[in-house]
């Protein structure tokens, strides 16, 4: 069995509503998954370059008013 499927796994999630967090944490509620809420676009990048191999997942619009696009252009580039 491959060693890294027990580790804790990262999901650095941008989303401005409260509800959907919750939401998001009640889906990731097992200990394998670390949920980490950030409330914009430069907190976002800087939990993705201390993570490795973690998930990313964005709403709409972020807190700071940034897009989901903003978001894409941000992790291409």
């Amino acid at each position: 069995m491959n060693e890294h499927w027990n580790q804790a796994k990262t999901v650095v999630a941008a989303i401005a509503s409260r509800e959907d967090e919750g939401g998001l944490r009640g889906i990731l509620r097992f200990p394998e998954w670390k949920v980490q809420v950030v409330q914009s676009l430069r907190s976002l990048s800087a939990a993705v370059k201390t993570c490795s191999g973690c998930v990313v997942i964005a709403g709409t619009r972020l807190r700071d008013g940034r897009s989901w696009k903003d978001v894409l252009d941000d992790m291409e580039g």
